[in-house]
């Protein structure tokens, strides 16, 4: 059974397995050179600011996946919370049924309740686009980001 609820990040920085296979399968296949190299500090930093939210789905009681949130103002709307998707993912074995569906649903209702009004940004890959299923549970496309790695 998956359970989804926020828990602190350090679970996160325990659980660095999915991480590594979270960068191998989705992050580091858009072959821009970057290595994996979390900034630790950076993450317990914005949690103790209250600018970090940690949401971990659980399957049967082992962490399954998680979703992490960058809270800020909007640069142009200062009085609009923000929360910035930094990574979503799930190990393969718990993708099976609604497991995926719970993690994004239930971070909306998590979001929400901490913060009444806000804007939730999901940054979604081209490879593993799941822009279509956040279209049709009511989300609007809100821009496209181009990157270019420049240098060594």
């Amino acid at each position: 059974m998956i359970t989804v609820g926020v828990e602190s990040f350090d679970v996160v920085e325990q659980n660095q397995h999915l991480i590594k296979d979270h960068w191998e399968e989705v992050a580091g296949s858009d072959n821009s050179g970057r290595e994996l190299d979390v900034d630790w500090e950076l993450f317990r930093t914005f949690e103790k600011h209250n600018k970090l939210v940690t949401i971990v789905a659980r399957d049967n009681g082992e962490m399954a996946g998680y979703a992490v949130f960058i809270i800020q103002n909007h640069f142009h709307a200062k009085k609009t919370i923000c929360a910035h998707n930094d990574a979503i993912f799930l190990r393969k074995e718990s993708r099976k049924g609604r497991a995926g569906f719970l993690l994004i649903k239930e971070s909306k209702n998590i979001l929400e309740k901490l913060y009444p009004k806000v804007l939730i940004l999901w940054h979604v890959k081209p490879h593993v686009d799941f822009g279509n299923f956040l279209l049709k549970i009511g989300y609007k496309k809100h821009e496209t980001i181009y990157s270019l790695n420049v240098g060594d």
